[in-house]
């Protein structure tokens, strides 16, 4: 299996870090409590280096899994994207693989 090294950096009032590995083929969920009305910003960089054809996709939804935003085969393994939210709560953030 391959493994892919993903850093996540998100920010609005604060900003948080993650990094996690991420298997070949396979979705991580996370959730985070977010402001309403605030631009939230997504910073994605995939480490491992040999992976040139790797697309990264990301699903973010809100608490009841209303898709706030979409981005289907990001195809650069280093990039960002950003989205304002229009309510305060639970942001669920998932991301996967081709």
């Amino acid at each position: 299996m391959n493994n892919l090294l993903l850093i996540l950096l998100i920010s609005f009032y604060q900003i948080n870090s993650l990094t996690f590995l991420l298997e070949a083929g396979k979705e991580k969920c996370f959730l985070d409590d977010t402001p309403s009305e605030v631009n939230i910003v997504v910073y994605y960089e995939i480490l491992d280096k040999l992976e040139k054809d790797v697309k990264i996709n990301a699903k973010i939804y809100n608490v009841e899994n209303k898709t706030l935003i979409f981005n289907s085969g990001l195809k650069k393994t280093k990039g960002k994207f950003s989205f304002v939210p229009h309510f305060s709560g639970q942001i669920k953030f998932c991301y996967s693989t081709n």
